[in-house]
């Protein structure tokens, strides 16, 4: 399972719309302050709790899309090849080049 977020959405936000919407689930909780960003902290390395599990933020990214000064729609990971978004291991690492 995944979420699809933006920049700008903070752990907080997620952990809020998971607890409302769906109970069941959980994100990892920060070792960051809790309303730092997502996108910035598994792009910076950010540690959380279910690290032990898989590693750092950054391994926990199964693509992004991002948009070009020209206006260009990019997606690297999963997510250029479908609509699904289910990891990057079998890929090109792409996302390699945004990490850290």
């Amino acid at each position: 399972m995944y979420a699809s977020v933006e920049d700008g959405t903070t752990w907080v936000d997620l952990q809020d719309f998971l607890q409302k919407h769906h109970p069941n689930l959980r994100a990892g909780v920060t070792y960051s302050p809790p309303g730092i960003g997502i996108v910035v902290s598994c792009l910076c390395y950010g540690m959380f709790d279910l690290g032990i599990f898989g590693g750092t933020g950054a391994e926990f990214i199964n693509g992004l899309e991002f948009v070009l000064s020209s206006g260009e729609l990019v997606k690297v990971g999963s997510c250029c090849l479908s609509n699904y978004w289910y990891g990057r291991q079998s890929l090109p690492n792409l996302a390699g080049l945004l990490i850290g």
